[in-house]
Order: C-alpha cells, then sequence, then structure tokens
C-alpha cells in the first residue's frame, strides 16, 4: 500500500545489521527498489529512518576500518 512503512524481510535484515549497507544504511533490497519501485513518499520514510541504523553496523564496518 502507498505510504505503508516496510515490512518483512527487509526490516529484520536491518533492525539486525545484516545486510545492510556501510556507506547509506540501507539494504541490499532497498537499493534494488529505490528507482524501480518505491513512490517517493516511500524513498522519504526510508532516508528518515536510515540514520537511526547506523548502530546496527559493527563498529568495524560503520567507521571504515577493516
Amino acid at each position: 500500500a502507498a505510504g505503508a512503512a516496510p515490512s518483512g524481510p527487509l526490516l529484520q535484515n536491518a533492525s539486525s545489521g545484516e545486510d545492510l549497507c556501510a556507506g547509506c544504511y540501507r539494504t541490499r533490497g532497498e537499493i534494488a527498489r529505490w528507482r524501480k519501485t518505491m513512490s517517493e513518499q516511500e524513498r522519504l520514510e526510508l532516508m528518515f529512518e536510515l540514520p537511526a541504523r547506523a548502530h546496527l553496523l559493527p563498529l568495524m564496518q560503520a567507521n571504515g576500518c577493516a
């Protein structure tokens, strides 16, 4: 539904820190859907949520150290 919050496996991956891009904090699925199927409203809602995901990444990944 338009305007509905993302749910299911994508949020599960995001909440566990798995499969997150260390640069933008989006999941692979969100990146794939970004231009193809996400509405502008969905993108805005996701962008608002992304900064809160930073703590989900392991420290080594979050600060760019290898």
